[in-house]
């Protein structure tokens, strides 16, 4: 019966190494899955700062095509006013592409985060299933050693 209960006692703390093993792979699992959400929120920002300034950029180039326009009369004026045209044609297209970019990462930003919580409560659930496996099986052990006393 010793000998029964040492194997037992033996396989209980290769099954708890295991699982202390399996624990550790999912949150290294989840420590990267953090990270990357942690990169694309960063990211993110990033894009909406640099749409901000482009739209800071368009509406000062705007307030110079403005005052372009109460001036016009000379060849070289008009010159000028028709370059700031295209900068302005060029800058809203950029502010498009920079809008449609953030609506992107906003959504990837969301994907991420969902995917994020998932993960999170699985690995909480597998916790709590392993810890409730391991209690019953220390539970089972003590009973037989119990017996056999």
């Amino acid at each position: 019966h010793r000998q029964t209960l040492d194997t037992v006692m033996q396989e209980l703390q290769n099954v708890q190494r295991c699982h202390k093993e399996q624990l550790e792979r999912k949150h290294r699992a989840y420590e990267q899955l953090r990270a990357e959400y942690t990169s694309q929120r960063e990211d993110y920002n990033k894009a909406v700062e640099a749409r901000d300034e482009l739209a800071k950029q368009c509406h000062k180039k705007e307030d110079e095509l403005d005052a372009l326009r109460r001036v016009q009369g000379s060849v070289s004026e008009a010159q000028a006013l028709a370059s700031l045209r295209e900068e302005v044609a060029r800058l809203r297209r950029n502010e498009a592409s920079m809008e449609a970019d953030t609506k992107r990462a906003v959504k990837d930003k969301q994907e991420m985060k969902q995917t994020y919580e998932q993960t999170e409560c699985a690995y909480e659930d597998e916790i709590k299933s392993k810890e409730a496996k391991v209690t019953e099986s220390a539970k089972t052990v003590i009973a037989k050693e119990k017996e056999i006393e």
